[in-house]
């Protein structure tokens, strides 16, 4: 494990604002030819809104008949993205011809959104049997905003470790930072990788936001965990080792200070 191994809990006031669960998969024709009629069928129960859009593939070629290659479009492919959406919208399915994603920003439990999951990805390989899935995610954002959590004379070097703060950590320039944003890709062992995106942002809290003193900023961590190539059967022990990362991700982020203002309670 390249991070530190911590154990997990469970916040009371929880920083999460989405996280997105995607496994893709070798093209599969038929959900571009046919609408998927039998998988809303089987998920309507807890998806009845349906929505729909269309995503665009450019196919390149590049001219090599001189010495300045010049790229050419060569052709637009309109491709069906459709979204199943639960009746509080607040859990969302998204199916295409590449992959299949499953996102919330309800999120109580790991337990109950890999439960979800697990269903999904077995309907899923009941309609579209897929011999392996080219890449398997788990994103998670959070968004920690200092009023919400009664830290509001608190810096943010007190709260996010000095690695994760870039020049938000310079004592002669940080009270003049208007945004600031960071990535950061490595490998986390085990056949994993990450993408942890940082950054400075206002949130919409919805009747909060409004509440907030001058549009108060956040800091955003925006992090993608994630693994190449596998079977159906590898499925469950892969997404145990994604929700580990995840979990030492957050942690290597923050300060004991915001752990324990965050009020985490044991699992």
């Amino acid at each position: 494990m390249a991070l530190i191994d911590y154990p997990r809990v469970h916040y009371k006031k929880n920083p999460l604002l989405e996280v997105v669960c995607q496994v893709r998969y070798p093209r599969i024709l038929s959900i571009e030819g046919e609408v998927p009629s039998v998988f809303q069928n089987k998920i309507i129960g807890q998806f009845p809104i349906l929505q729909t859009a269309n995503e665009y593939q450019q196919q390149v070629s590049v001219d090599m008949t001189n010495d300045n290659p010049i790229p050419h479009i060569t052709q637009i492919e309109k491709r069906p993205n459709y979204a199943f959406v639960s009746d509080d919208e607040k859990w969302k399915v998204n199916l295409t011809s590449t992959f299949l994603s499953f996102s919330t920003i309800h999120y109580s439990s790991w337990e109950e959104f890999y439960k979800k999951i697990a269903s999904l990805i077995e309907i899923f390989q009941g309609i579209y049997p897929t011999p392996f899935y080219e890449r398997v995610g788990i994103r998670y954002i959070d968004a920690f905003t200092r009023s919400k959590l009664n830290l509001d004379n608190i810096g943010w070097q007190e709260l996010i470790q000095l690695s994760a703060l870039g020049f938000l950590s310079n004592d002669n320039i940080k009270d003049n930072i208007k945004s600031f944003t960071s990535s950061t890709e490595f490998d986390a062992g085990n056949n994993l990788f990450a993408r942890i995106n940082t950054s400075l942002g206002y949130v919409n809290f919805g009747d909060i936001q409004a509440q907030l003193p001058e549009r108060e900023l956040s800091f955003i961590v925006d992090s993608d965990i994630f693994a190449f190539k596998m079977k159906k059967e590898e499925l469950t022990s892969r997404f145990e080792n994604l929700h580990k990362v995840s979990t030492n991700i957050m942690r290597s982020v923050i300060t004991d200070t915001l752990h324990n203002a965050m009020e985490p309670e044991s699992i």
